[in-house]
């Protein structure tokens, strides 16, 4: 599968890359425009400051201890920046590319891969509610019940999904997406979705391919 790592290989660039995000994930526009969630940028910013402060106490203070502290701040706050992009940037059908490439993050390799376009399904199994408009999804191939793996071919479950005072029937209204990289996926929709249906399906995804969608289902939020 042809894909492109946008996390910079140098740590200077990676840290260059993090005050960007930091500033991004606290601009109130964005979090508006995008459609994204207060408590998951705070607590990616939280990461990212954790990294910075270790860096600098590294620069200090060069010990092996400072060393793997730093070490482990930089992986943790990397892999929250991976998550973020997956789940609110890299398929945000409300970001141009121009806004995605303000967080380094450029259009999907369009060129075919292997497996090809997605021939299976994601099965949604399990939807239910967590309480403060949280909600749970869990889902597996539908070729292969008995396994909850991700087919190793695709990138996961892209779920497309939308929130409003009635259910929605037609694909082309679930303009929210998100790529669904466990088979066990939370959620977490902003507090005026409360008392809200709401609606979604899922495709696999691989490389730039999307496959056939479920059929679409509805759960209250509350």
């Amino acid at each position: 599968m042809a894909q492109h790592d946008w996390i910079p290989a140098k740590e200077q660039d990676q840290l260059e890359l993090m005050t960007t995000w930091k500033a991004g994930l606290a601009n109130p526009a964005y979090k508006t425009q995008f459609g994204w969630v207060e408590a998951e940028c705070t607590a990616l910013i939280t990461l990212i400051e954790k990294a910075q402060s270790a860096h600098a106490n590294y620069v200090e203070d060069n010990s092996s201890s400072r060393g793997i502290t730093k070490r482990r701040a930089m992986k943790d706050a990397l892999a929250g920046m991976r998550d973020f992009a997956r789940s609110y940037i890299r398929f945000n059908k409300k970001m141009s590319a121009e806004y995605k490439a303000i967080f380094g993050i450029h259009e999907p390799d369009r060129e075919p891969t292997p497996g090809g376009e997605p021939n299976t399904r994601p099965n949604i199994t399990e939807i239910r509610t967590l309480g403060g408009c949280g909600v749970e999804i869990r889902f597996q191939d539908e070729m292969t019940p008995e396994s909850w793996a991700i087919p190793e071919a695709y990138n996961g479950a892209v779920l497309h999904y939308a929130w409003g005072p009635e259910k929605i029937n037609d694909i082309k209204l679930l303009t929210e997406s998100k790529l669904m990289t466990r088979h066990i996926w939370r959620l977490t929709l902003p507090p005026e979705a409360a008392g809200a249906w709401l609606s979604l399906a899922a495709c696999w995804q691989s490389g730039g391919d999307e496959g056939r969608f479920t059929e679409i289902r509805h759960i209250a939020v509350n």
